[in-house]
């Protein structure tokens, strides 16, 4: 399923860049932040904007499927970042993402994410 709407939202596109505008609503609203916290959510979409084009920039030439690496890359960013939201409650971002929490542990394995790793790298961003 994540699959599908990262597909579509790439047939959105009218540029190089995947913005959350073409993400469902589910996906990329963000709980309000405490007082002091530092990045905003302007400023975390232009980061993965950047990583995005920077991803695909560097893979024009010498790829010879694309399209399947920039769907794990946009994949792995979209399930990290919900992780993030989530706290790590895998429940609440399988239901997030609209996939079983199963497919969620399936998909955070392939993709080599662990969720310890998304926690603690959450809490890192939130200390600065």
């Amino acid at each position: 399923e994540l699959q599908g709407v990262l597909r579509k939202s790439l047939l959105n596109l009218t540029g190089p860049i995947l913005v959350p505008d073409f993400l469902p609503e589910e996906v990329h609203q963000t709980p309000p932040r405490a007082e002091g916290a530092s990045a905003s959510k302007e400023g975390d979409s232009s980061s993965a904007a950047y990583d995005l084009k920077s991803f695909l920039e560097g893979r024009l030439t010498g790829s010879q499927d694309l399209y399947a690496e920039a769907i794990e890359f946009m994949e792995r960013y979209v399930v990290m970042r919900v992780l993030q939201t989530t706290g790590g409650n895998q429940s609440r971002a399988a239901k997030i993402l609209g996939i079983t929490r199963g497919s969620l542990r399936n998909k955070t394995h392939a993709l080599g994410i662990k969720i310890d790793q998304v926690i603690s790298h959450d809490s890192e961003s939130d200390e600065e």
